[in-house]
């Protein structure tokens, strides 16, 4: 028998499938119940023992404890983790958090005692050090306020530190050219308006005036504060003082996810015209393609964190805009920010309290509030570069909705309650409110925020579903309508007059008239492969979405798109109208596979061999292909690709489509 002693002397399987091995039996017995929970997981200890090679990191079991989740944070969102805080976090995750044996365990009772004193012994380690330009040891502690602060990974903490003095850079650097003044005053009072008739667009034109002035623009707001509208047309501004300079702008688009950027590209190219812009320079805009920030910045699929653009080879664009920047983490900040070429200008479009990012950091979030909250006093120029639009323009005739989005963005206590109030069908309080509801024209009591769900307690997904969580039957009947029905009232105005569109019929009821025609001969209808009624198809269903805020539970998704389908091909079955069948016989809609008539798909992963994104949304419909043999297939709504047809739209043969899930309901 070998008498070489194990490197892992303590092993413990802490929940099912989960084997820790650790050469600290006191780290190990410390973090059991954590690892248990799922709150830390085997290689945050892996990491320690590593680390106690070189460092004392696993000596004390109290701070080896707080290491392992300094080393969880970023896993969970977070740059590090606040141990004076920790109870209270664990206390609110409680719900969630459950042993190997399925029982609801309270994770705070395994923390120390005084969570003041074991930040103070934490922070007096030896493998911890206070926040310093160059840190040499593996955990560093950033004070934020008296008796509070983060502990954090080294590692995390000169990520933050290199994105920080990346946006000091661009926001006190001049960029390498600016429009001549006198033209570009001209072209802004063209767009925005000039004396009284400009205070509509007041906040617009000084975001504008930000971007031609700055290298680093952040523009803020809530929905419909018309970020994308002022990026348009300072864009528009900036493009035709260059022309007119004799200057070629190169400019780059981009969004986190292939979702954000379909709708950046759908925004872009909403408007054929625009007051005070040339038609070749609309046409420009309406030209540029919006890419993910991987593709932008050339993701290196061999390298987890590298990429092809950063500090050593820049981006050649002289303007990059990236919109949804709610969503972006410090590290993908950190290479955006270091990737922009000197005298290049970055120009940052999100709302603070939208999307956060799922990695480490809510850098959005961070720079707006501490620029609002007066905390930017060491940094002026930074409060310079960023701009915020207040004035929601979305829901001018939708005052229910904007009441409720003013009351949930204002984050005061009173204002949250009338929100649910109304949302719960009651008339507010508040006076402001009352006199907006009274004066929109389409309020009159009956088309205001509805609440069809009776009142109780929310399903969060978690165990055993109970009769409370199940929706009732009225409900998902109301949730259904609006694509079965042949009469849907419409929610849309017309631009023109601000007259509200008459009715329409859902999506689902459209192909169901269609069936019926073709079942009953009738010789005048339209193919079911008319790629014109596909895009009108495609229109159809995007009028009408059902949101859940959870992916599992009888109120998630996969609950909900498992009723709505059954609703949806209930709808669909007609008399028999495919070749053979028998009169009268009723038939469900055409299947392939997973895949049936009238299903709507969402794309779940980029594929860029087809061109799909996540995010992007189509339809199962029957099609004729080049050699004549019909088939299902999915079509896109694809008005700015060469593969588009006349309709602009696009199929995707089934065998080809990445991976999807059905998009009755989403999150």
């Amino acid at each position: 028998m070998s008498t070489t002693p194990t490197r892992f002397p303590h092993v413990a399987v802490v929940r099912e499938g989960h084997l820790i091995r650790t050469q600290h039996a006191a780290l190990l017995e410390k973090t059991r119940p954590f690892l248990a929970a799922g709150a830390l997981n085997g290689a945050d200890i892996a990491t320690l023992d590593a680390a106690s090679q070189r460092f004392p990191v696993a000596d004390d079991a109290d701070a080896a404890l707080a290491f392992a989740f300094a080393l969880a944070a970023p896993r969970q969102g977070h740059l590090g983790v606040e141990l004076t805080k920790l109870v209270d976090r664990l206390g609110d995750e409680r719900l969630n958090r459950k042993d190997a044996t399925g029982e609801v365990v309270d994770l705070r009772l395994a923390l120390p005692a005084n969570a003041a004193a074991w930040q103070a012994r934490v922070r007096q380690h030896d493998a911890v050090e206070e926040a310093t330009a160059h840190p040499t040891r593996p955990f560093v502690f950033q004070s934020t306020g008296e008796d509070a602060g983060i502990l954090m990974t080294c590692r995390m903490w000169r990520q933050q530190r290199r994105l920080a003095d990346g946006l000091r850079r661009l926001a006190t650097e001049q960029p390498d050219w600016t429009p001549e003044q006198g033209a570009l005053k001209a072209r802004l009072d063209g767009i925005y308006g000039a004396g009284p008739t400009a205070m509509d667009n007041a906040e617009a034109r000084r975001a504008a005036e930000s971007v031609t002035k700055h290298r680093l623009t952040v523009i803020t707001g809530g929905p419909g504060t018309g970020k994308t509208w002022g990026i348009k047309r300072v864009l528009a501004v900036l493009l035709e003082s260059a022309r007119e300079e004799g200057r070629d702008l190169s400019i780059e688009l981009a969004a986190p996810t292939g979702k954000a950027a379909v709708r950046m590209a759908e925004a872009m190219a909403s408007e054929d015209t625009i007051d005070g812009v040339l038609p070749s320079t609309v046409a420009s805009l309406k030209a540029l393609e919006p890419r993910t920030l991987h593709k932008l910045m050339g993701k290196l699929p061999h390298k987890p964190e590298g990429f092809r653009h950063g500090l050593t080879n820049r981006l050649g664009a002289d303007i990059v805009v990236v919109d949804e920047a709610s969503m972006i983490d410090v590290l993908m900040m950190r290479h955006l920010v270091e990737a922009v070429a000197e005298g290049k200008r970055l120009v940052l479009l999100g709302d603070r309290d939208q999307l956060a990012s799922v990695d480490a950091g809510t850098v959005l979030a961070d720079v707006v509030s501490g620029v609002f909250n007066d905390q930017s006093a060491r940094n002026p120029a930074l409060r310079a570069c960023v701009a915020r639009l207040t004035k929601s323009h979305r829901f001018k005739l939708a005052a229910s909705v904007a009441c409720v989005a003013e009351g949930l963005q204002t984050r005061r206590s009173d204002l949250i309650a009338a929100a649910v109030a109304l949302m719960c069908g009651d008339i507010p309080a508040l006076p402001t409110w009352k006199a907006r509801l009274d004066a929109d024209p389409r309020d009159d009591g009956t088309t205001r925020i509805r609440r069809i769900v009776a009142r109780g307690g929310p399903s969060f997904g978690e165990g055993p579903s109970t009769h409370r969580d199940a929706l009732p039957d009225e409900v998902m009947q109301a949730l259904a309508t609006p694509y079965t029905s042949a009469r849907v009232e419409n929610l849309r105005h017309n631009p023109r007059d601000a007259t509200w569109l008459p009715p329409e019929p859902g999506y689902a009821a459209m192909i169901r008239s269609r069936l019926l025609q073709v079942s009953e001969g009738d010789t005048g209808a339209a193919p079911l492969t008319d790629p014109h009624w596909h895009e009108t198809l495609l229109e159809a269903l995007g009028r009408y979405r059902v949101l859940t805020a959870h992916r599992q539970g009888h109120r998630g998704v996969a609950q909900l798109n498992a009723w709505l389908e059954v609703a949806i091909q209930n709808t669909l079955t007609v008399p028999g109208w495919a070749v053979g069948d028998r009169a009268g016989r009723p038939r469900r809609p055409e299947r392939s596979g997973a895949h049936w008539l009238g299903q709507p798909v969402m794309i779940t992963r980029n594929s860029y061999d087809v061109n799909l994104r996540n995010g992007d949304i189509g339809l199962i419909v029957p099609r004729i292909t080049a050699a004549g043999k019909r088939e299902l297939a999915c079509v896109f709504p694809a008005p700015r690709l060469k593969t588009a047809t006349a309709a602009g739209i696009r199929y995707v043969s089934l065998a080809r489509l990445p991976e999807w899930e059905t998009a009755l309901a989403m999150t």
